[in-house]
């Protein structure tokens, strides 16, 4: 796979290239290069930031919303903290690994889905809760999957 880097400078030319905005420009370059941040990209942001490339790589590896894996067009991160767990999401876990045929952690077969695992997404008083993408979706039923999957197919 080919990396556009010239999408990638275009991305830091639109912040200050300061430590604090590593987040969101990581953010940028990640959705830029498919949902997921290969070393090539990486390497580049190393360049533009003028961080050592194995600060970048502990930067990304520390937080779970960043990949250097190829990803699915959609993430599903389903909570598995208390309040989502006694409310039942492994039951939810269960039916999205069936629908999408996938394990925890895998990318569906025609690359639409990456199913994954969460701490607390914020919605505790509505739990469970699952995440797709950005959407927050709470009070998740079994009958309601698949009309929420529906949005993103």
């Amino acid at each position: 796979m080919s990396i556009n880097l010239e999408k990638i400078r275009e991305i830091f030319s639109d912040y200050c290239p300061e430590k604090g905005n590593l987040m969101v420009l990581l953010h940028d370059v990640q959705k830029a290069c498919g949902n997921w941040l290969p070393e090539e990209a990486l390497k580049e942001v190393s360049k533009l930031t003028k961080m050592p490339l194995n600060k970048v790589y502990g930067f990304v590896s520390f937080y779970s919303m960043f990949s250097i894996e190829p990803r699915g067009k959609h993430i599903i991160r389903v909570c598995k903290d208390g309040p989502c767990a006694v409310k039942d999401s492994f039951v939810i876990e269960d039916m999205l690994m069936k629908e999408l045929d996938v394990d925890m952690g895998e990318t569906s077969e025609d690359n639409l889905f990456t199913l994954e695992e969460t701490a607390c997404i914020g919605t505790c008083t509505a739990a469970p809760a699952i995440m797709i993408d950005d959407e927050v979706y709470g009070n998740v039923a079994p009958e309601s999957l698949n009309s929420i999957l529906k949005k993103y197919r």
